[in-house]
């Protein structure tokens, strides 16, 4: 006679997790328990009258009694590490927020290097001198996207319960809306926009990137959502929109956002806490552009980058989805700069003022810009050596010209927009100079006694 005996299995708390595989088997069989956390939870051990088995989520053992056992979880912790840069960061949380005072574990992980924490409708600021944060800000949320200022740049790391997106459902008002990601995964755009339905000219953006719905898809530098990082939803709906990020593991394949970190033109995106969007064309000549060789650069009056980025190739035309920084009422000039040729034309013919959150032009209507033949200052690649180039701001470089004379030359720093910054009236080469404090594209001329002049552009980062 074969005997059959009871597997029982139960978990430890209830909420921390299921279990299978109970069952009744006959003696000899083998019998399999598999343990599966709930979010938030970790598996710990299988325990049988009170004694560890296994540390096994999936154990399994010879049946030749009647048996109970309980698979034990405990909450599980997680760290949010985030590398904060001197000036503005667009920041949130996937640090579960419900009942902990998380405002009071980012103030202290920001210690005295913290200057600023916005939220959509409040702030806090924090006071050198009385060591500590005034304002209306009194918590924060996972729902919610915030901007933090920082006087350097800090790595902070915040630990605490993993949150479930599912758990912070998330208001899209009509028009802009600051976003959090309260979850770990990272996902494409239109994968962690898949439980609404946007209206068309929705807009996503990020500091530095862009996406917008045309009806059908979401298109521009935005590729895909990060953890961590603070989003804008502009929605065109007149009614309120629930957003509810997806949960659980990757939803698929994404692509890297498109950003200026290795342009030609280098802005600092965290230098101010706004930013407008471009959806334009580029025309040089009447002729429409094309290839993605071509880099659009907007820059205030001062010669400062505020924004470039690379065209991309969309149905069938080369588009620049530029993100620019700023504050209100600056004007700005355009740039265009061929990675091919190292051709540079500083002119559009056309100029915008900075407006916070301006949405210019879009996919089917875009703004377009006009450029003319000629690059403006020439260079004399051969002749003039710069070291380092790029250099950092306000760090020293150093000026060399291959000629055998040492007679003294006119050093000029001009700006993209032909302001010269700084001058040296009397030098002799090799010459150390400082550079501007404001990142962007120069062009150093250097002009000798005997009129001989050389011009070579200078970055600075």
């Amino acid at each position: 006679t074969i005997n059959s005996y009871t597997i029982t299995a139960s978990a430890n708390p209830t909420e921390g997790g299921t279990v299978e595989g109970a069952g009744t088997y006959n003696y000899g069989a083998t019998a399999t328990l598999t343990a599966t956390p709930a979010e938030g939870y970790a598996f710990v051990n299988w325990t049988k009258d009170g004694t560890e088995v296994s540390t096994d989520a999936s154990y399994s053992f010879t049946v030749s009694e009647d048996a109970e056992f309980v698979a034990n979880f405990e909450e599980s912790t997680i760290t949010q590490p985030t590398a904060l840069n001197q000036g503005w960061t667009w920041w949130s949380t996937y640090i579960e927020q419900e009942g902990i005072n998380g405002l009071d574990m980012l103030k202290e992980a920001l210690g005295t290097n913290g200057l600023s924490i916005k939220s959509q409708n409040q702030f806090v600021n924090y006071n050198a001198n009385t060591g500590r944060w005034t304002g209306s800000l009194r918590s924060i949320n996972n729902e919610s996207a915030y901007m933090i200022n920082m006087s350097v740049a800090t790595d902070i790391t915040l630990t605490g319960m993993g949150a479930n997106p599912a758990d912070h459902p998330i208001t899209l008002k009509n028009g802009w809306s600051w976003i959090g990601y309260p979850t770990t995964e990272t996902m494409s755009v239109g994968d962690a926009m898949s439980n609404i339905t946007p209206s068309v000219g929705d807009q996503v953006k990020s500091q530095g990137s862009f996406a917008t719905y045309n009806g059908t898809k979401w298109n521009g530098s935005l590729k895909n959502i990060e953890p961590g990082k603070g989003y804008m939803y502009k929605s065109n709906s007149s009614d309120n929109v629930t957003l509810i990020y997806p949960s659980g593991s990757s939803k698929g394949e994404y692509e890297a956002n498109i950003t200026a970190e290795n342009n030609y033109w280098v802005p600092n995106m965290c230098a101010y806490p706004t930013n407008m969007t471009m959806t334009a064309l580029v025309e040089l000549d009447d002729m429409e552009l094309i290839g993605e060789q071509y880099e659009l650069a907007a820059f205030a009056a001062d010669g400062e980058c505020r924004g470039s980025i690379r065209l991309m190739e969309v149905d069938g035309r080369y588009v620049a989805f530029m993100t620019i920084t700023g504050e209100e009422a600056t004007d700005l000039q355009f740039g265009l700069y061929n990675a091919e040729t190292g051709e540079i034309h500083l002119y559009a013919e056309e100029s915008l003022s900075f407006e916070t959150n301006a949405t210019v032009g879009e996919l089917d209507e875009p703004f377009v810009l006009h450029f003319r033949g000629g690059t403006g200052i020439e260079e004399n690649l051969m002749s003039l050596n710069i070291y380092p180039n790029p250099v950092e701001r306000g760090a020293f470089f150093t000026l060399g010209v291959k000629t055998e004379t040492n007679e003294p030359v006119r050093v000029e720093i001009i700006n993209a927009v032909g302001s010269v910054v700084a001058v040296e009236t009397s030098a002799t080469l090799p010459y150390n100079l400082v550079a501007p404090r404001v990142s962007g594209v120069y062009t150093v001329r250097i002009i000798t006694d005997s009129k001989h002049t050389y011009c070579k552009k200078l970055i600075v980062r």
